[in-house]
């Protein structure tokens, strides 16, 4: 999942860092909230919080390693 969602924002050159924020955001809280009512899982600030700051890590990764090899 993690590596899908970077290869999309990246290619899809998204220039607004606030609009990748924003939907990450939306999209972890989806998951984390859909966890808490199917009983997977327990709805936790920190998983939202690690999970952005994963993912930022990684986005950040993807587009500089996309960069050099072109």
């Amino acid at each position: 999942m993690f590596v899908s969602f970077d290869i999309s924002f990246v290619s899809f050159d998204i220039s607004s860092i606030s609009e990748v924020f924003s939907l990450i955001i939306l999209i972890i809280l989806f998951i984390e909230i859909l966890q808490f009512i199917i009983g997977t899982g327990s709805l936790d600030i920190d998983d939202v919080i690690l999970n952005t700051i994963g993912y930022f890590i990684g986005y950040f990764f993807t587009k500089y390693l996309l960069n050099n090899n072109s």
